[in-house]
């Protein structure tokens, strides 16, 4: 009798080990036939492929495909421009990696900052890169690469300005000199002097930081050079707007700015260069709260509208006729029914 519950236990304790054994050899061919080696990231525009795919392969079972697809499901993450992560299964050995970026605008530069803010105008994010910054970072080069450039790069400005604030210093004293030898003419120079200190005084109000009083004056005097190739929106595009008015900036608070067509005119150029149109090498406001784009050479005057799809479309249409030439395009009178717009030439490149 004790011999057969013997047998019986003996079989019982090798049946369990043949299942443990199944068992385990499942496992490991499971996991030698779900296992990474090769994938696909779409979505990013401020992280490189590599540093998604080190984010998203963490962990004992992160090389496991069936494992990253059933953990990443639209999957919230903590990152200043994240959203979510997707993994989807492609093949045995093959992920695709979506990632889902905030949806920003556009960035303002203030205190040494970059102040990220979404389409109602409220600041998400401070960051101490700008766009330029992450497009060099995507084409391969460190942060640390970045930082150290804009370093050098503010050190020989800073160099440049020194030498201007002398030449100014000194322009200055002629001036005063000339002043008071010319008494005849002091009330002109006064009024002179007035109209400096009030263009003074709004350019301190750019939040910028730039001294940017007016966007389109300043462009089109200084834009000598002719327009170069024009370019497609390829991303997530997020401009650094420049001449907007505000006294402060923190993260969860709205811009105050002083127009509010500001950012759904954003919201509106944002989408038109996300979906294929050309992307401006700049965006700017006047102190009237006009959009100004810039390309190359070429300024286009949008003006204050908030609906500004119809313009951008135009736009969009005019600008490859005007490639290699300088000047203005005025469209901040453009009402939808008018055929003709005015495009002001640069007379040195005329």
């Amino acid at each position: 009798m004790s011999v057969r519950k013997s047998d019986r236990g003996k079989e019982r304790g090798e049946r369990g080990l043949l299942i443990g054994g199944l068992i385990f050899a499942g496992l490991i061919l499971f996991f030698f036939i779900f296992r990474i080696d090769g994938y696909t990231v779409t979505g990013n525009y401020h992280a490189s492929d590599t540093e998604i795919i080190e984010y998203v392969m963490q962990g004992p079972f992160s090389y496991n495909t069936v494992f990253l697809a059933m953990s990443y499901n639209d999957r919230e993450v903590d990152d200043s421009f994240i959203e979510k992560i997707s993994v989807d299964m492609k093949s045995t050995h093959t992920i695709e990696v979506r990632v889902t970026e905030k949806k920003l605008i556009g960035s303002v530069f203030y205190n040494g900052s970059y102040w990220y803010f979404d389409t109602r105008g409220i600041v998400r994010i401070r960051s101490d890169f700008g766009e330029a910054d992450y497009r060099e970072h995507l084409a391969g080069k460190s942060f640390s690469e970045i930082r150290a450039a804009a370093a050098k790069n503010a050190a020989a400005e800073s160099g440049t300005t020194g030498s201007a604030g002398t030449a100014g210093l000194a322009a200055e004293s002629a001036g005063t000199d000339a002043g008071t030898a010319g008494t005849a003419n002091g009330a002109e120079a006064s009024a002179a002097g007035a109209a400096g200190s009030s263009n003074s005084a709004a350019g301190t109000t750019n939040g910028s930081g730039d001294g940017t009083a007016d966007a389109a004056g300043r462009t089109a005097a200084g834009s000598d050079n002719a327009s170069g190739p024009l370019r497609k929106g390829n991303g997530n595009y997020i401009p650094v707007v420049t001449g907007l008015s505000f006294s402060a900036v923190s993260v969860g608070q709205p811009l105050a700015v002083l127009f509010t067509n500001v950012f759904p005119g954003l919201r509106e150029l944002k989408k038109y260069v996300d979906e294929g149109g050309y992307e401006p090498d700049s965006v700017e406001y006047t102190l009237d709260g006009e959009m100004v784009l810039i390309f190359g050479g070429i300024t286009v005057n949008i003006g204050s509208f908030t609906e500004i799809e119809e313009e951008l479309y135009v736009m969009n249409n005019i600008l490859p006729s005007l490639e290699g030439q300088s000047g203005i395009l005025h469209m901040e009178n453009y009402d939808g029914s008018s055929n003709r717009l005015i495009f002001s030439k640069n007379e040195k490149n005329s």
